[in-house]
């Protein structure tokens, strides 16, 4: 009985657990995530904005290097489609993938480099005001902002739009 305990014990000792914020979410080994200030914002506020960060961070112990599809910068309805993007977010609802709201875009050279533990970051501001002004409908509701870094989806954040 002893002999079973000690190999569950060696079985178990030998499992190693990954801390999902230390995990990469993309393809290429990068860790891309969106979020959202503030998280809940009146249809009626025509002062506040909506800060959408989008952050890419290499976890790893190896520079990351990443071919964004070069030059000229192309944003595309998807940035997965798109050439020469590095941070990029759309707005989604439960009708609209993509295009639910102002999108944002951030062109970037065609080789990034990504030294171990770096994070790079960058603000998309959204008001009321431009979202009025787009062929956006403003709907009192939640919504996802979907990241992405050269084209690479990560993770999502959410917020509301109130009456």
């Amino acid at each position: 009985m002893s002999f079973f305990l000690f190999a569950a014990a060696t079985a178990l000792a030998c499992v190693h657990i990954i801390d999902p914020r230390e995990a990469a979410n993309t393809d290429v080994g990068l860790q891309v995530w969106a979020q959202v200030s503030p998280l809940t914002l009146s249809i009626r506020d025509t002062v506040t904005r909506l800060r959408i960060r989008v952050s890419a961070k290499n976890p790893g112990r190896d520079t990351i290097r990443v071919n964004n599809g070069g030059l000229p910068c192309s944003a595309t309805p998807d940035p997965v489609d798109g050439r020469g993007l590095q941070h990029s977010m759309r707005i989604a609802d439960a009708n609209e993938d993509l295009n639910a709201g102002p999108p944002g875009d951030a062109c970037g050279t065609t080789l990034l480099l990504f030294p171990p533990r770096r994070t790079r970051a960058i603000d998309f501001f959204v008001t009321i005001k431009g979202w009025k002004a787009g062929p956006w409908p403003l709907v009192t509701q939640g919504y996802r902002v979907r990241s992405y870094f050269a084209g690479y989806e990560g993770e999502s954040a959410e917020f509301t739009l109130v009456p």
